[in-house]
């Protein structure tokens, strides 16, 4: 019994302490903090950590929760993490473990760490650093997105507020779930068309993929290549503009030493602007056309290719 007491007496003045120390923070950024027992040896005293962070309007703008025994310290080191925020869209953050820096305003967060988005964005890496002063994350490790049917993975990133924008740092690789060159046949050869089968493009950069799901566009820059069954593109930049509601991609801008291949054929150009709605291309910038084909294929060569530049 005495014990018992013993242990209420000290989460009290834990918590008049934590209050205190929070209690100096301006009403703009107010913090609320709760700390609640977690079973553990009485050795080693374990405290649910509770962290809320409002708005000037008194809206509630995130919430931290975590196991942790020091929190007390300038660095809470915490377990079983989980953080929710509350602008539009709303994103929920999960971690095995990671570590509250109380003065930056920053967590760091390791091992399974996802983030999703109440408008569909899936995030998982192994490590995150969020930052509590411009609310952006960013990490150096292998990340992977997906939303709906595209999925990007690549080497360090950056995503501003609510995941409005992100972008992949290098090494990026973009699989769809469609054809980016459907339609786009230079040649009419019969024999050269593939057999029906499920669709699937990849997109890959040396540099930063930009992802802007605000604007809807995508940004590859540095060794852009495009693949599908139909051909591919090669560029050193490349924008996509994507549909609003399904996310495929509605137009194709490449540029920079722009080289398209289909089979035997294959195009050079400064830049080339191929749209999906009608499944032609534009080649801008002194284009050449190398056509592998019979006759009557070149006839048909306007079917292929909206215009020359």
């Amino acid at each position: 019994m005495k014990k018992n007491k013993t242990l209420i007496i000290i989460a009290v003045v834990l918590s008049i302490i934590i209050l205190h120390t929070f209690g100096k923070v301006k009403k703009a950024r107010m913090i609320a903090v709760s700390l609640k027992d977690v079973p553990q040896a009485v050795e080693q005293k374990i405290l649910s950590f509770d962290l809320s962070n409002y708005a000037e309007d008194g809206s509630k703008k995130w919430q931290l929760k975590g196991d942790s025994a020091d929190v007390l310290s300038e660095i809470v080191n915490l377990n079983n993490i989980v953080m929710e925020t509350y602008d539009d869209p709303k994103v929920d953050l999960t971690a095995i473990r990671g570590a509250y820096d109380k003065d930056n305003k920053e967590i760091k967060l390791y091992d399974d760490v996802v983030v999703i988005t109440s408008d569909g964005i899936r995030l998982t890496t192994d490590y995150l650093k969020w930052d509590g002063n411009t609310d952006t994350v960013s990490t150096d490790q292998h990340v992977k997105i997906v939303r709906n049917d595209v999925v990007a993975t690549g080497i360090g990133a950056l995503a501003l507020p609510q995941m409005k924008k992100v972008i992949l740092n290098k090494d990026v690789i973009v699989k769809l779930a469609k054809n980016v060159m459907q339609g786009m046949d230079m040649s009419m050869d019969d024999s050269k068309k593939e057999d029906d089968g499920p669709p699937q493009a990849t997109i890959t950069c040396d540099g930063r993929l930009e992802i802007n799901y605000e604007e809807n566009t995508a940004v590859f820059n540095d060794n852009v290549l495009v693949e599908d069954k139909k051909g591919k593109i090669y560029s050193d930049k490349m924008d996509a503009f994507l549909d609003p509601v399904t996310k495929d991609i509605l137009k194709v801008i490449a540029e920079g030493d722009v080289k398209v291949v289909r089979g035997e054929d294959s195009t050079f150009s400064r830049k080339a602007i191929y749209t999906t709605h009608d499944q032609k291309i534009v080649l801008v910038g002194r284009p050449r056309i190398y056509i592998r084909s019979s006759n009557d294929d070149m006839k048909d060569m306007e079917k292929g290719f909206k215009g020359l530049r």
